[in-house]
C-alpha cells in the first residue's frame, strides 16, 4: 500500500491490512498512532535519563527496541 513515506499513513495502511486479513476488533489508526507517540516519548525520557543521545535511541538494536515495547506494554 502507498504510504508516501509518512509514518502515520503507514500505521493506517498496516491497520487496514490487518482488518482486510480478517482480524477483528482492530483498534483505530489514531489510537495506534497516539499510543506509539506516548511510547516513544516515554522511551526517549528513559533512555536520555541513562545518557543516550537522540541518535543512540534511533539506532537501538531491534531486540532492545522490542524489549522496550514489551516492557512499556506491561505498564499500560
Amino acid at each position: 500500500k502507498v504510504h508516501k513515506n509518512d509514518a502515520e499513513e503507514l500505521i493506517s495502511e498496516v491497520r487496514t491490512w490487518f482488518s482486510e486479513c480478517g482480524r477483528s476488533n482492530v483498534i483505530s489508526p489514531t489510537t495506534i498512532w497516539n499510543d506509539y507517540n506516548k511510547f516513544y516519548a516515554d522511551l526517549y525520557l528513559e533512555c536520555t535519563g541513562k545518557g543516550f543521545s537522540q541518535a543512540d535511541i534511533e539506532r537501538l538494536p531491534v531486540p532492545e527496541f522490542i524489549s522496550a515495547i514489551s516492557d512499556w506494554n506491561l505498564l499500560y
